[in-house]
């Protein structure tokens, strides 16, 4: 079986009964089928991308043990200051703890393999935009409890990001918190959060900022793509 995106969603041998087989994959399908056949789209709507079924749900709750099991610390973000990027911290721009995916690692090469599979052939069909590199993976938490969020800005403004080309959020749970929608101010008040294991790319020129949690923990994989 395959998704719109003529990627391989399901293997489905024949085994034993063909006509219980022939529903066991007619239930597949409309499992997987969007809960209206066609939706109108947002009045204003920011130029993102939302890819569906990145990461399995096996994945994203391994990677939130990761996240908690190997060390974490609270985030900074880079700012240009008398013409160099420094890493700064305050609480009112944003509340966040990382857990960076140390380059080399087996994980940070089997992450890598998803994205060559599943991100990047969307991002190069959809902009013709060639994909040469990536930065070091992040897992993020964002807690209520400490106030988890990032207020609005842009992502390629420092000297350190300038050849920064797309963000990716990718939601590894849902449900389990209130608040975090991902939203792009210069495009209304819409906000973004999609399913665990799905991921919204969106260029890095693009003013946007992480709501805060009001409730529960957030987790996320981040990437930059250059």
């Amino acid at each position: 079986m395959f998704d719109r995106a003529s990627r391989l969603a399901a293997l489905m041998p024949l085994d034993g009964d063909p006509a219980s087989h022939a529903e066991a994959c007619l239930a597949l399908v409309h499992a997987r089928l969007p809960a209206t056949a066609f939706r109108d789209a947002p009045a204003v709507q920011a130029p993102v991308m939302v890819i569906p079924d990145v990461l399995s749900p096996d994945w994203c709750r391994w990677l939130m043990h990761v996240h908690d099991s190997e060390g974490n610390e609270p985030s900074g973000f880079l700012q240009q200051v008398k013409g160099q990027s420094v890493l700064l911290s305050d609480a009112e721009v944003k509340v966040r703890r990382d857990h960076v995916v140390p380059g080399g690692s087996p994980l940070e090469a089997e992450i890598r393999h998803i994205f060559q599979r599943r991100v990047i052939p969307e991002i190069v069909r959809a902009t013709h935009s060639p994909i040469q590199r990536h930065e070091l993976f992040k897992i993020v938490r964002y807690e209520a409890d400490e106030g988890g969020h990032f207020r609005p800005h842009r992502d390629n403004t420092s000297s350190a990001g300038r050849t920064r080309r797309f963000a990716i959020t990718l939601n590894l749970n849902t449900g389990e918190y209130d608040g975090g929608h991902l939203v792009f101010p210069e495009y209304g008040d819409v906000g973004y959060r999609p399913a665990a294991g799905e991921a919204v790319v969106f260029s890095c020129s693009l003013l946007h900022e992480a709501r805060p949690v009001t409730r529960g923990t957030r987790y996320v994989l981040l990437a930059f793509l250059h």
